[in-house]
């Protein structure tokens, strides 16, 4: 009867444990802003290798430039950087509209 209890309280104790993990927002720890930050900067490096790349067309080069912006946008009105790598991760390009450029945007990617 004893075992019963604690294992009773046991995973009680585990249980409560989760549903406050879960309803807390990890995002909000320093530790994981560093983590956030070196994810963040290697998936920025990639997307400024694609949006450097002369050989890839330009939509796609179009398409980084905007997932960088975005990231950049969300990092500036927050200073989070888990949120800022999560809008880059998050970005999906609209497909109904155009590549012409916008301000601030490259306007001409070196093509004939």
């Amino acid at each position: 009867m004893r075992y019963k209890t604690i294992i009773m309280g046991l995973v009680l104790a585990l249980n409560t444990f989760n549903a406050y993990s879960a309803s807390t927002d990890d995002n909000a720890l320093p530790d994981n802003e560093d983590i956030c930050e070196q994810q963040l900067t290697r998936l920025l490096n990639q997307k400024q290798m694609v949006f450097s790349d002369r050989n890839a067309s330009p939509t796609v080069r179009r398409d980084a430039e905007r997932a960088i912006d975005g990231s950049r946008k969300i990092f500036s009105q927050g200073g989070s950087y888990c949120e800022a790598k999560n809008a880059l991760e998050g970005y999906r390009p609209d497909k109904n509209q155009d590549i012409s450029f916008r301000d601030g945007e490259v306007n001409y990617f070196g093509r004939g």
